[in-house]
């Protein structure tokens, strides 16, 4: 898990060359004008979801994990915050080996951290996040998510 701001993207290059890819689209590209769903940048190696969501006040949800993908999220406006645990996940449901997700439980609900216009959130593969969590009340969220494969 890696939360961070901004300016400090680039400490992370060298981690996986897919994972420089996506850096260097972020410092590259005007996020704010990719259209609303699937954006590919490196085939399914390196692509951009963007969703135009809201928060949800309740953290009473389960968790999300990956198996093959690190998801790097990273909002364009709004401000929500993003729960990442440091436990396995556990009580796993079905998981969707398509879209590389599944829902499950943790033993230890994590650190929560904010997310906002300079901020960022990256979950490895395995690592349980809980992302759109109100900041403080429900609001809208238009954000990007970086899905890098890994494995």
């Amino acid at each position: 898990m890696i939360v961070d701001t901004i300016p400090h993207l680039e400490r992370y290059l060298g981690l996986h060359p897919n994972l420089d890819t996506a850096i260097r689209y972020i410092r590259n590209a005007d996020l704010g004008t990719l259209p609303v769903g699937n954006n590919e940048i490196d085939g399914d190696q390196v692509f951009v979801n963007v969703v135009r969501t809201n928060s949800i006040a309740s953290q009473d949800r389960e968790y999300e994990y990956h198996k093959h993908y690190i998801d790097l999220h990273l909002d364009l406006s709004g401000t929500e915050k993003i729960a990442i645990s440091l436990d396995a996940p556990k009580g796993l449901g079905n998981f969707d080996e398509e879209s590389d997700g599944g829902l499950c439980s943790v033993d230890d609900p994590g650190q929560c951290f904010p997310l906002g216009k300079e901020r960022f959130a990256i979950a490895f593969p395995w690592e349980p996040h809980l992302p759109l969590i109100a900041a403080d009340q429900p609001e809208p969220i238009h954000k990007c998510i970086f899905k890098v494969w890994v494995k």
